[in-house]
């Protein structure tokens, strides 16, 4: 965890030190360039948003040109204007519908305009969710890093398309706690994880918080202890040596009955020899 939360921060020491966009570059080239829809934001994953914004290093400069051909209102949009005087005006002349493939809300538009180049911090949100699970004695995930073998199915994620285990099950928003509440079920069926990555009980006739246990807990309940966890699976493995271990008993009982019951009494009859 340490770790991670060290690689967090030089992502995000990286982000401060980027050069700012050139306002000055043509607008279809800018558009095809710098503008990505943020992952985190489509998945919901939190923002460091306790920070306030620094312009031209953690905001998308493709939002400040939504005004050219018009006016958005007295003054040009900008990150001075739209993030750090927040401007509640700015986003009624912003619209990355037709960039984003979906309708964004306010929030959900500012969030990307003024912290759209910053990625989520995976420590703190790993320490909230394993602050969560202790409070109910649940065991929290753990996401397989670099030779560590976590919790998770690693079959699940999608690293190419930027959709990791620490996006989907270190989100403390929806994280089911305790495992066995009736909320768990409505907290999971939030998480678009499993919507984007194909995951849905549409493909597995499942519920979310089943893709949650299968994803994050490798098909082993949070409430479960890490003990009943590694029992439950060397459990066919067990269950092979029990029946080997049977078959080796019956056979040397069968044994025994044939060569000590069986032919108890039998003796051989000795050959006889006449002498003549």
């Amino acid at each position: 965890m340490a770790m991670r939360a060290t690689l967090s921060f030089f992502s995000l020491l990286a982000v401060a030190q980027e050069p700012g966009d050139d306002t000055g570059a043509n607008t279809s080239a800018v558009l095809d360039g710098d503008f990505t829809p943020s992952i985190f934001i489509r998945l919901d994953i939190p923002l460091p948003t306790d920070v306030a914004p620094l312009c031209s290093q953690t905001d998308n400069a493709i939002c400040w040109r939504m005004d050219e051909g018009t006016r958005a209102g007295a003054r040009q949009l900008s990150c001075d204007r739209c993030c750090l005087e927040d401007d509640a005006t700015c986003w009624d002349y912003i619209d990355l519908s037709q960039y984003s493939g979906e309708v964004w809300s306010a929030d959900k538009e500012r969030l990307f305009c003024c912290y759209g180049k910053m990625g989520p911090q995976y420590g703190k949100m790993e320490e909230s969710v394993i602050a969560q699970t202790q409070v109910h004695e649940d065991r929290a995930p753990q996401c397989s890093y670099q030779g560590f073998s976590g919790t998770d199915n690693t079959a699940c994620w999608k690293p190419e398309e930027g959709i990791t285990c620490d996006m989907c099950c270190y989100n403390p928003d929806i994280v089911p706690t305790p495992a066995t509440s009736p909320g768990a079920q409505s907290l999971q069926a939030r998480n678009k994880c499993w919507g984007r990555l194909g995951l849905n009980r549409i493909n597995y006739k499942v519920s979310a918080y089943q893709v949650y246990e299968t994803c994050c807990f490798d098909d082993c309940p949070p409430n479960w202890s890490t003990l009943g966890c590694t029992l439950m699976s060397v459990i066919p493995y067990l269950a092979l040596l029990v029946f080997v271990g049977f078959l080796g008993f019956f056979c040397c009982i069968e044994y025994m009955l044939i060569n000590r019951i069986c032919f108890a009494s039998y003796k051989p009859v000795e050959a006889s020899q006449d002498n003549s």
